[in-house]
């Protein structure tokens, strides 16, 4: 079980600091397999806050992936951002469509008995990662 970083906590809810506890999730996992990746844009910036600690994580496992399911809503996701996650091994995809919008912020570590799911408000945005808290 992974020890994330709560603001505040209770039987029913637990809120945390999301880019900390992105970063110590990917950091301390040794049991799943894969990592889902759900945002609603995605940044240079932002992946750079969080791409040495998933490389680590890739690294530490030979059967390990990360797919990143990324929307192109509003402008914001940079190809760059794309560019850079396909270099560090992330199989990167467009959601491009679908009815409505695209506005997911959820990261999912999976292949494991117990799952881990972190949902917040945040984009892969450097701005986003590290100035929201809400929830």
């Amino acid at each position: 079980m992974i020890n994330l970083l709560p603001t505040n906590a209770s039987p029913t809810l637990n809120c945390g600091e999301f880019l900390a506890s992105v970063r110590l999730a990917f950091d301390s996992d040794d049991q799943h397999s894969e990592v889902r990746m759900y945002f609603y844009g995605a940044t240079q910036s932002g992946w750079d806050e969080i791409r040495h600690h998933a490389a680590a994580w890739l690294g530490r496992g030979t059967a390990r992936k990360i797919t990143a399911f990324i929307g192109t809503d509003d402008a914001v996701t940079e190809p760059e951002a794309l560019v850079s996650m396909r270099a560090d091994g992330v199989d990167g995809r467009l959601v491009v469509s679908y009815s409505g919008i695209f506005h997911p912020k959820v990261i999912v570590f999976a292949g494991a008995p117990e799952w881990l799911l972190m949902s917040g408000s945040n984009n892969l945005t450097r701005r986003w990662l590290s100035k929201n808290v809400e929830f």
